[in-house]
């Protein structure tokens, strides 16, 4: 017990929260929200594309680096591949990749020496994420090209272990179980709203009439 409870401290990340830096990167994603309105495919694109512009210009080339530099490049450069494909092949909502993304980016914070990164990858998302949460949503239509958020991630995975290649397995691992558990959560709280609506009962306005009546049957003569 003592051993994994060591492992498990070991794993959580020894720098701060840079707490300017993810508000700066919410505040960033706001503003693309605002710029690209409601079209999924412009949404996902200028978040992706803006995230990358962003980070490269606080962080300088990290990002790249984490993917061309990396101590377990070919790791890197095959899972990026494979989660993109699967992801793609699933052809997500929106919604559901930016749940998927934000949960990600929250385990490989969790994980990797570097946090800079993913926190920056992260609050983007959320920052753009909550215009459309709070303002009205965009169309729901499936499409392979969602899958390109988790882009944000795996960047913050592979820019945060670049130090300590080995770490950049377990940043995944851990980001997929917070994804599982995300979409866990957010299943049962949709089954739990679906079952208290369908338990709620329909209320009648005065004065509306009764679908059975209540007059006497007709009689038939002898």
């Amino acid at each position: 017990m003592s051993s994994t409870l060591a492992t498990a401290v070991r794993l959580v990340p020894e720098g701060p929260l840079h707490p300017l830096d993810a508000l700066t990167f919410a505040l960033l994603g706001v503003t693309l929200a605002f710029v690209v309105g409601r079209h999924t495919g412009r949404w996902v694109a200028l978040v992706v594309a803006g995230a990358f512009v962003f980070i490269s210009v606080s962080q300088g080339d990290v990002v790249a680096s984490g993917f061309i530099d990396h101590g377990e490049r070919l790791l890197v450069l095959g899972t990026t591949a494979g989660v993109i494909a699967v992801a793609a092949g699933l052809r997500m909502r929106w919604t559901t990749a930016a749940l998927v993304s934000l949960s990600a980016c929250a385990g490989v914070w969790a994980v990797v020496p570097d946090t800079e990164v993913p926190l920056m990858a992260g609050s983007l998302l959320v920052g753009a994420t909550a215009v459309h949460a709070v303002f009205g949503s965009m169309p729901g239509a499936r499409h392979w090209f969602t899958a390109a958020l988790l882009l944000l991630p795996l960047a913050g995975a592979a820019a945060g272990s670049a130090g300590r290649p080995a770490r950049f397995a377990p940043a995944v691992i851990v980001g997929l179980l917070v994804v599982f558990l995300g979409i866990a959560a957010v299943g049962l709280l949709r089954t739990a709203w679906s079952l208290q609506r369908a338990g709620t009962p329909t209320t009648v306005s005065p004065g509306a009439t009764s679908s059975m009546t209540t007059a006497p049957a007709p009689t038939t003569a002898p």
